[in-house]
């Protein structure tokens, strides 16, 4: 058995490119009859223009010819190649050939990922490349600045989004004054004092709770169902799946999901 892959052309792509821009956004909110801003961020509705309009039939040959899928070109920069091929497609040429899933997908991929890595390789020297991985850098900055935040002042990470904005421009240096006499009390407090330890059992059975109930760890049971269940949502929003419908967004976040369930 061989894989054997076709260009096509004048295909266009039904994928948007990535957002040129980082926005400031912001929303007001009140509760207990305390009122704030909280800062938030979204990404400009201007995209960058895909122009190229190639797309690549996959198929299997042996005694017949197995057809998986046609992929487009930007598929192959934005999913995983086992998000673009179905599992069922694989199931039934199993079926069929009395071939291993895990041989079949080694054919498929000592074909596909030559050119996959050939088409990643051109999309780096594109201006959407350096937008995305710009994109990518400020967001982990920004992620980083929360944690530490998180740290310093023992409060919800999310607290530092009503003192900062996305690019850790400072936006509410009133709040921030208050929070720092907060730390700077906390800090004088005397550890040898009733008030100080009472202080230090709570905060510690806060920060107990707090790690506890946000555990990102799964047992191997639950990695599995996790893992079925990426295949599933995967399918659902496969562009194949949806010709008439844009489903990038829900795709780059079941990928998202899909390292953080590490699965």
């Amino acid at each position: 058995m061989y894989c054997h892959i076709e260009e096509l052309h004048n295909i266009p792509t039904n994928t948007l490119g990535e957002s040129k821009k980082i926005l400031v956004d912001s929303y007001t909110w009140s509760n207990n009859g305390q009122t704030g801003k909280t800062y938030t961020y979204r990404m400009s509705n201007e995209r960058y223009e895909r122009p190229i309009n190639k797309a690549y039939s996959i198929s299997l040959c042996k005694d017949e010819t197995y057809s998986l899928c046609v992929i487009h070109y930007y598929d192959l920069v934005d999913y995983d190649l086992e998000d673009c091929i179905g599992e069922s497609k694989i199931d039934s040429i199993t079926k069929q050939t009395n071939i291993s899933s895990d041989e079949i997908w080694s054919i498929i991929k000592s074909e596909v990922r030559p050119l996959q890595e050939r088409i990643l390789n051109e999309y780096q020297q594109t201006e959407e490349y350096l937008a995305r991985k710009h994109h990518q850098e400020v967001l982990k900055e920004y992620r980083r600045a929360k944690e530490d935040f998180q740290k310093e002042y023992g409060i919800a990470a999310s607290e530092y989004d009503r003192c900062y904005n996305v690019f850790g421009e400072l936006m509410n240096s009133e709040y921030l004054n208050q929070l720092n006499q907060i730390l700077e009390e906390r800090i004088n407090l005397k550890k040898n004092s009733k008030k100080y330890r009472k202080y230090a059992y709570q905060e510690n059975f806060n920060n107990y709770y707090n790690s506890s109930s946000n555990s990102s760890e799964f047992n191997d049971d639950e990695r599995e169902m996790l893992g079925k269940f990426y295949k599933i949502l995967a399918k659902k929003y496969h562009p194949d799946s949806n010709p008439d419908m844009d489903t990038t967004s829900e795709i780059l976040l079941i990928n998202k999901l899909k390292k953080s369930w590490r699965v």
